[in-house]
């Protein structure tokens, strides 16, 4: 907020990057001061970079007397003048205020700039989809942030007057929601996917007839009947599912990726509908999104009235308004198409009441070398349905047969945290659930064979971007080597039964 009301422009970058990432998007914007956690931060910078800054901050530390050039906030506050600081001139709407970086699904991250205009347009097309966010209302930070999307809701929290109650370490995000109580949770579909089976997990722990009553309890939630079997449901059973997120829930908000449907149901049956939305980094102001009382679940809203969605012959997404970016910093400017759409990349249709729904990224979808067209995405949600099954990667583009990467939680596919090789009765087992995951969809659209993989993805091992989505190209390119090995092995999709496996 100060370097804001300075005209100073506030790049996010978030500290989840590999220090080759962290390289290269400090190189690409050169940022004249940097405020960083600790002041060890700078141990993962080239020196080059170290010495280029006018000012380095710490946050936690005293670092005086310690790190040459490092100051710390402490001694910034006290040594400061007293009175109210008053800047010279005032930056103009047209000025650029923040930068971020995109999300790097294809590649580096790249940067953006955004005008004070567009901020605050962002910040008035979200606030007006949500009036029931108020001064009483309290929201969760947690999400990085670097994140656009988190930055912008920070926004809309200091505009309404609502609290925002910040968390310095997601992972602990669960140990905090019943205190802070949020009255609305933004996340991400993989969180929310986490969320569900721990319930899961515990739930199976617990005697049969607990289970069987809160299996009762979902049911009824999911068929919305109200009665004294609901209410009995609610009381006993749906409330408490309701309380991890706190006493306070109205609703989530779910962003960055498509949310399985059967997850929606989920969520749906114990009283806490998922509000999908649908944004672009190139597009400060939310493309589509569902809203209270304007919803349909299993699509992400209706355009916000800031943006003129429609759609490209072969299904993109295309979107034109004053939110969308002028071009990614030290390149040439966007090249929108001859009206001024730009091209999102994503596929979609609209369901005849105008609410958008995703088919998967156009760079995801594939000819076999049989002349059939695949959404890989299309493939992958099945898949990853499977309980155990984290992430899923289809490959396969001009290859006579389709294989797949499945990353598998292997504590939940075995109840335990042994690490050792999956036997071939495991493999057999894995083989079959995918099989069955995939029994509706064409024979051509089935991989011939898996490679499955129990190290977890993650951002420090660069399968996982910061804000939790998959880097298929990455990592295509990075098992390719057994990949290879399964294609050489594979049989056609038409003569397999059930997919060959082999174990990373």
């Amino acid at each position: 907020m100060a370097a804001l009301k300075l005209g100073a422009v506030a790049i996010g970058i978030d500290p989840n990057y590999p220090d080759a990432t962290l390289a290269q998007v400090l190189e690409a914007t050169a940022p004249k001061a940097i405020f960083i956690d600790d002041a060890s931060t700078l141990d993962r910078m080239p020196a080059a970079i170290r010495t280029s800054f006018e000012l380095a901050v710490a946050f936690r530390g005293d670092t005086e007397g310690g790190r040459a050039g490092v100051r710390s906030l402490r001694s910034m506050i006290e040594s400061a003048p007293a009175g109210p600081y008053r800047s010279g001139s005032e930056p103009s709407p047209e000025d650029p205020a923040i930068v971020v970086f995109t999300s790097g699904t294809t590649g580096l991250p790249r940067p953006i700039a955004y005008s004070h205009r567009q901020v605050v347009l962002a910040v008035d097309e979200i606030l007006a989809a949500f009036p029931d966010i108020g001064e009483g209302s309290r929201l969760l930070c947690w999400l990085p942030l670097a994140n656009l999307f988190q930055r912008i809701i920070n926004f809309c929290a200091v505009a309404r007057g609502a609290t925002s109650y910040v968390i310095a370490d997601p992972r602990e995000v669960m140990l905090h929601l019943p205190s802070a109580s949020p009255h609305v949770f933004i996340g991400v579909p993989r969180f929310f996917e986490k969320v569900q089976a721990g319930i899961e997990d515990r739930l199976t722990a617990r005697p049969v007839l607990t289970r069987t009553f809160v299996r009762w309890a979902l049911a009824l939630g999911r068929r919305r009947e109200r009665g004294i079997g609901w209410w009995l449901a609610e009381l006993f059973a749906l409330r408490r599912l309701r309380a991890v997120f706190g006493k306070d829930a109205r609703y989530l908000i779910s962003g960055s990726a498509p949310m399985p449907q059967s997850l929606l149901e989920w969520f749906e049956a114990i009283g806490l509908p998922v509000l999908e939305a649908y944004g672009v980094s190139e597009d400060i102001v939310p493309v589509a999104m569902n809203r209270p009382g304007v919803r349909r679940p299993g699509t992400v809203g209706k355009p916000t009235p800031a943006n003129e969605v429609r759609l490209g012959p072969d299904g993109e997404v295309l979107v034109r308004g004053e939110g969308v970016f002028n071009g990614y910093l030290g390149a040439d400017s966007i090249q929108p198409d001859r009206e001024g759409f730009w091209a999102t990349g994503d596929l979609g249709e609209f369901t005849p009441d105008g609410f958008l729904r995703l088919r998967g990224r156009k760079s995801e979808s594939f000819k076999t070398s049989g002349g059939h067209w695949i959404v890989a995405g299309n493939v992958e949600t099945l898949l990853q349905q499977i309980p155990y099954v984290e992430h899923a990667v289809l490959a396969g583009s001009s290859e006579h047969a389709l294989t797949a990467i499945l990353n598998i939680d292997l504590a939940r596919f075995r109840g335990n945290a042994s690490a050792s090789e999956l036997s071939f009765d495991e493999c057999t087992r894995i083989a079959v659930d995918a099989g069955d995951a995939l029994a509706a969809v064409p024979r051509y659209s089935r991989p011939a064979a898996l490679l499955v993989v129990t190290t977890a993805f993650s951002v420090a091992g660069g399968e996982l971007t910061t804000n939790l989505k998959l880097r298929r190209a990455l990592v295509i390119e990075k098992f390719n080597p057994q990949l290879a090995r399964l294609r050489a092995a594979a049989r056609t999709p038409d003569d397999a039964a059930r997919p060959i496996v082999l174990a990373a």
